[in-house]
């Protein structure tokens, strides 16, 4: 993915390990992750191009997603770890 101008990468530690990112209308873009020592999810998801993020509201038992992909802002589908055995 091509970051626009004005982004900046930044590092930082955070509770959360984040596996993937997608834009799901272009350029607002949804963040993908969790906590693998408490097998926690973690989804955030901007509406005002990065600079307020919120987390998304999943099921208790989501696993840790490591991507997403959109067909359109009210449609996507996760990619997580555990799904299959």
């Amino acid at each position: 993915m091509i970051l626009p101008d004005s982004w900046l990468l930044l590092k930082q530690d955070t509770t959360y390990d984040y596996f993937g990112i997608e834009p799901f209308n272009g350029f607002e873009p949804c963040v993908v992750g969790g906590d693998d020592r408490a097998e926690r999810d973690a989804v955030f998801v901007t509406v005002d191009t990065g600079a307020n993020w919120y987390p998304a509201v999943l099921p208790l038992d989501t696993p840790i997603l490591r991507a997403v992909d959109f067909a359109d802002r009210y449609r996507g589908w996760p990619r997580a770890t555990g799904l299959c055995s």
